[in-house]
């Protein structure tokens, strides 16, 4: 297994918080599962499990508004990327390569002409009307 990059706190997505928080407890399982004390270790870090998954709840909340792109992920998630021309643009893309681009209609990656300057996560699909 490979060594674990640490990684602070400011530095990671409101995702990979809340997969280290997961991590955590995780790990604390396993150790006191073992040792017999889970529910009183568990028990001890509930208030600041709690507010590192308000934490975690808050920024996916303030994701969604515009945000500068040098806070934009650059693992080649798809994102909603804008930038300012005679009007406000913004289009589906993701960073590769070095830039910032989009997919063709044959999945070819094409560069944006014009850099873009903000970013804000997809929104959810919608839910599928049921059927009545």
């Amino acid at each position: 297994m490979g060594a674990k990059i640490a990684m602070s706190d400011a530095d990671k997505t409101p995702l990979q918080k809340l997969e280290a928080i997961c991590e955590e407890i995780q790990e604390r399982w396993d150790k006191d599962m073992r040792s017999g004390k889970l529910l009183l270790a568990l028990a001890g870090h509930i208030p600041r499990y709690r507010q590192d998954v308000t934490d975690v709840r808050d920024a996916l909340a303030s994701s969604q508004e515009w945000q500068p792109i040098e806070t934009a992920p650059k693992d080649g998630t798809p994102i909603l990327l804008g930038w300012q021309g005679k009007h406000f643009d913004a289009s589906k893309g993701h960073f590769e390569n070095g830039c910032w681009g989009w997919l063709t209609e044959k999945m070819a990656f094409r560069a944006y002409d014009t850099q873009p300057t903000h970013w804000m996560s997809l929104p959810s699909s919608p839910s599928p009307k049921a059927e009545g």
